[in-house]
């Protein structure tokens, strides 16, 4: 009875963590030109739920569902400058990262809006590393960790 749970549980996880079979998203450069991004940060053991929404004039909200905190504020120009920097430094045109499911991981769903057709991307901690994302995700990150403190 014991091999029969073992291999349920070990078929579970393989499938967990195999790819789907989504189109990649390509977008160029003049695309870049943003209004808005927001990300959301969802998952894990904790059952999280944060988000940051940044217009381009700086100001931006941070919320934590969990602890039930709202935060607004506005980003310093150093700030707003290395955004602008991190959305710049997106390749002209990037795959969108392949969907695999990975229990308990962070989902990290991005959204910048903009001139012409905006990026949207859901990544998670094994689709994040190495991907196109990986810095603009990690500066978005850090900044909400900094406001949220």
């Amino acid at each position: 009875m014991s091999r029969i749970i073992l291999f349920t549980l070990l078929a579970l996880l393989v499938a967990g963590c195999s790819p789907s079979a989504t189109a990649p998203a390509r977008v160029t450069a003049s695309e870049r030109e943003w209004s808005m991004i927001r990300m959301t940060q969802s998952g894990g053991i904790m059952g999280l739920s944060r988000s940051i929404k940044i217009s381009s004039s700086g100001k931006v909200m941070v919320t934590d569902d969990r602890a039930a905190k709202k935060i607004k504020g506005e980003l310093s120009a150093a700030e707003l400058s290395a955004l602008n920097e991190q959305i710049s430094a997106l390749k002209d045109s990037f795959n969108q990262p392949d969907s695999r499911m990975c229990a308990d991981c962070f989902i990290y769903d991005l959204d910048i809006q903009g001139k012409g057709k905006g990026i949207r991307a859901q990544l998670n901690d094994m689709t994040l590393s190495g991907s196109d994302f990986e810095s603009l995700v990690t500066f978005l990150l850090d900044l909400m960790d900094g406001l949220l403190r």
